[in-house]
């Protein structure tokens, strides 16, 4: 089988080894104690952090310039991707004030920054589900879209409310908080995806709905009376 030769230019100098009177007494290795707890052993688990390095393997001036821009936000301004979202979140906005019901699907184009957009040089596309549904839907379109998660949230407390207390149906319980738990995952990451018409998102939708009818039948003929067949007759009446 084939290896690749290893490229390794610089290897790491692994430096003295520390004495066992060293580590007894280093805070590292101490046991850890907390009122009436004691904890004489850690476990302690590597982890290797990614560095950007050009392809000759090296750290340029240019890779630190990025690591710096990525560690604060006081010079956004300076980053075009990020000035290009806020641009066509304003064109999403001002679509939106001229016509309530927006500029319909596929409208982050070119006629339409040009018209709206606060710099019409910079067309990106709208990398939110909700400047993505605002502009395209207008504040109509929004406020359906919002009430549709809402409505959906609501769902789920209720199904957690009516099977949390029934053997048989708990496991309607724990699918709802998980169906909310992926809505918030959606609800917080799509704010800066344009991924406004995701199918995931709204087959979460209907793995709710569909979860709280099951429980509401099964819930209805756990409280039915018994079916007694005619003719038969009911003793202690």
């Amino acid at each position: 089988m084939y290896k690749p030769p290893q490229r390794i230019k610089y290897r790491a100098d692994p430096g003295p080894a520390p004495s066992a009177e060293t580590a007894r007494d280093a805070r590292l290795f101490s046991p850890l104690r907390y009122r009436n707890l004691r904890l004489d052993h850690r476990t302690w688990v590597p982890a290797m952090v990614p560095w950007r390095a050009s392809e000759e393997g090296f750290v340029t001036d240019d890779i630190l310039a990025w690591y710096e821009r990525m560690a604060t936000i006081e010079t956004y301004e300076q980053d075009e991707s990020a000035m290009a979202r806020i641009n066509a979140w304003w064109t999403a906005f001002n679509l939106a004030k001229d016509r309530w019901t927006g500029g319909g699907f596929e409208t982050f184009r070119e006629r339409v920054y040009m018209q709206y957009a606060p710099n019409p040089d910079l067309m990106p596309d709208a990398h939110s589900i909700y400047f993505e549904i605002m502009g395209e839907h207008g504040f109509i379109g929004l406020a359906i879209f919002l009430l549709l998660a809402w409505f959906t949230w609501n769902t789920g407390s209720r199904i957690k409310r009516m099977a949390k207390h029934d053997t048989e149906t708990k496991w309607a319980a724990d699918l709802a908080s998980m169906l909310q738990v992926s809505l918030v995952g959606y609800a917080s990451s799509g704010a800066f995806l344009g991924l406004a018409y995701f199918d995931l998102y709204y087959t979460l939708v209907a793995v709710m709905v569909i979860c709280k009818v099951v429980v509401e039948e099964q819930l209805a003929e756990d409280k039915s009376p018994e079916m007694v067949p005619q003719g038969v007759p009911q003793f202690g009446k």
